[in-house]
């Protein structure tokens, strides 16, 4: 199979400048024609790669105008090396680069104030995440972050692309409609609404998705939490992201779960969860989970 033919693309865990097959392609698999995309909830984060961002649908019958594999978007998240940073008057602009491609994040300087700190740890050739929406200026597309953080344990930029192999996966297998199992892939990959942390798997917690909702039990990865601490802080975390969509502060979490246990606990809990790919750190003190 040759390198065109790989939805993965050539340059997938390459380090230089992506062009030609590198990455996911929007159009990759069978998509047929859509009149309007599947609807990932207005809050979701979609995990992507730049390749995937550079080739997205502009799709005129939604308001996200977006579509990645035939969805909706409104979020993603991208994970990339810093190739330039240039500081203008009104923004920051990152020159980023993955592997699969290239592009500019746009970081707006109400964003990067001093209070933040959002760019103090930022320089060329480090890595980042990156949260935001895509836009498109004079047909140039780039994002517009909302929040940028260095990477500091580099096993995430491992954990970002399988996300994003999750997620493409997902919502290829639901189009093809793959019978029971493919229609739970649907509802899993496009139908949770309850914030930016349900970027994949979230029909248990999501509005649309099919699952229990709010509270009811937890499945996907999470199912895989070893301790009953692990389950408690997981589903507060959870329960509480419709109104926290930055992330949930570790005090939030403790008082959710009503004092069954010693906020030593929580904290030994939550980090144990983000060493076993369950939860994340936006900024510190605050977690969100990884699906």
């Amino acid at each position: 199979m040759s390198y065109s033919d790989n939805p993965f693309g050539a340059n997938y865990a390459g380090g230089g400048g992506g062009g030609g097959g590198g990455g996911f392609m929007a159009g990759s698999g069978s998509q047929g024609d859509h009149s309007g995309g599947k609807k990932i909830g207005n809050n979701s984060l979609h995990p992507v790669t730049i390749h995937q961002i550079i080739n997205a649908q502009n799709n005129q019958h939604t308001d996200q105008g977006f579509m990645i594999d035939g969805a909706d978007i409104d979020q993603i998240t991208v994970v990339a090396t810093v190739r330039g940073v240039v500081d203008g008057q009104t923004n920051v602009t990152l020159h980023l680069d993955d592997g699969t491609g290239n592009i500019d994040a746009k970081v707006w300087k109400e964003n990067a104030s001093d209070d933040t700190g959002m760019l103090a740890d930022v320089r060329e050739n480090t890595y980042v995440r990156i949260v935001g929406t895509v836009k498109s200026f004079q047909n140039k597309t780039n994002i517009s972050a909302a929040y940028v953080r260095p990477i500091i344990d580099h096993n995430e930029w491992i954990f970002h692309k399988l996300d994003v192999i999750h997620v493409h996966l997902s919502l290829q297998r639901g189009e093809e409609g793959m019978g029971g199992g493919g229609g739970a892939a649907k509802s899993n990959a496009s139908g949770g609404q309850r914030g930016v942390a349900e970027y994949f798997g979230g029909g248990a917690r999501g509005a649309g998705g099919g699952g229990s909702g709010a509270g009811g039990a937890i499945t996907g990865r999470a199912a895989e939490l070893q301790t009953p601490i692990q389950k408690k802080v997981y589903q507060a975390m959870a329960d509480l992201m419709d109104d926290n969509t930055d992330g949930v502060h570790v005090n939030q979490i403790a008082k959710r779960i009503g004092g069954a246990y010693r906020m030593d606990q929580v904290e030994e809990a939550l980090q144990e969860m983000q060493q076993e790919g369950h939860v994340f750190t936006p900024m510190e003190d605050y977690w969100m989970p990884c699906e």
